[in-house]
């Protein structure tokens, strides 16, 4: 019995060894799309080139952004998933550069509520380093909030901690038992072809990107379905540290929500809407010197390619009235 289960250990860790070298040296041919749109954002991110405007967000902002319609020097930094977690440490990448002038900050008001892909992408894909993570669950403990639940906002002991923590190193480490997506529909070869597509694509657009395609979306978006606007302290800790981080390099910030689509915003509970204005109002008065234009709003359905996201014509729509509001800013 000891030498087979000697046998099984060795043939788990071999296991484990050959899909972490997988995972470390093709990840092009390991992850799905949304790994090509982070990489290129941060090679950005290192290196900002002749860009001194850039939009960080999440998925919405992603979308509905189209930097050629905005100015030249723009350039569309957010990702899909990300939260103003992942947008402090994309602040903390550019500022190095020191050519960094102004941002434009665009989160959906449920990412100030909790995170959805933080170990599914941001751990996965390395976009941060390991300081950075203990300086995130250092927060998250002294908050005593999870950052990346909906329902279970609270610690219930150090168990609970330590198993947090336990989760991101194995993840970061490229444990396989967290890469079950990856590994139910291993197809390297078409999914290799398929990120270099994304990839070419996002940064040909200046890294906008549409999720939606469809002509028309009535779905509902998150938003609508939560009665209650519920504040993660952790995202809203880094969302002013980001603010805090730009003055402090003289940076100008602009706050600006993407649009929901009428049938969501119109089933928005009155609560949630109100809870998320005040929110606002009192980072209007710690932050004077921020532009907010955060105000939950609707467009037309048919400028919505699926309940979240506008389509082409919606983001070419968004973005030009973005620039005729803020044409003077932008300049």
């Amino acid at each position: 019995m000891k030498i087979f289960l000697l046998k099984l250990l060795s043939l788990l860790l071999s296991f484990y060894l050959v899909f972490a070298l997988l995972v470390a040296f093709l990840p092009w041919r390991i992850f799905y799309r949304e790994y090509p749109m982070w990489i290129s954002k941060e090679e950005i991110m290192n290196n900002p080139l002749n860009y001194t405007t850039f939009i960080i967000g999440d998925s919405r902002a992603l979308s509905a952004f189209l930097p050629e319609k905005i100015a030249d020097n723009c350039y569309n930094l957010a990702l899909g998933g990300g939260t103003p977690i992942e947008g402090y440490y994309t602040l903390k990448k550019l500022v190095r550069s020191h050519k960094i002038k102004k941002i434009i900050v665009s989160y959906a008001s449920f990412h100030l509520e909790s995170t959805d892909t933080f170990f599914e992408r941001t751990v996965k894909f390395k976009f941060l380093d390991i300081p950075d993570l203990k300086e995130i669950f250092s927060c998250s403990f002294s908050c005593n909030q999870k950052f990346w639940e909906e329902n279970s906002l609270y610690y219930h002991g150090m168990g609970e901690k330590a198993s947090a923590i336990i989760k991101a190193g194995l993840t970061y480490a490229n444990f396989p038992f967290y890469y079950k997506p990856e590994l139910s529909n291993l197809s390297p070869i078409n999914r290799y072809k398929v990120n270099v597509a994304v990839y070419k694509e996002i940064t040909s657009s200046k890294g906008h990107f549409n999720f939606g395609t469809a002509e028309f979306s009535n779905g509902l978006s998150k938003e609508a379905e939560r009665p209650d606007f519920i504040l993660n302290r952790v995202c809203t800790s880094y969302l002013e540290k980001t603010f805090q981080l730009a003055h402090e390099n003289n940076i100008q910030i602009l706050y600006k929500t993407a649009p929901c689509n009428t049938t969501s915003f119109n089933r928005l509970h009155k609560k949630y809407l109100s809870e998320y204005n005040q929110y606002f109002q009192d980072l209007k008065k710690k932050y004077p010197y921020i532009i907010f234009d955060e105000a939950l709003f609707p467009y037309n359905d048919s400028l919505f390619g699926d309940p979240s996201h506008l389509n082409k014509r919606g983001c070419v729509a968004f973005s030009e009235e973005f620039k005729s509001v803020y044409l003077q800013w932008l300049q």
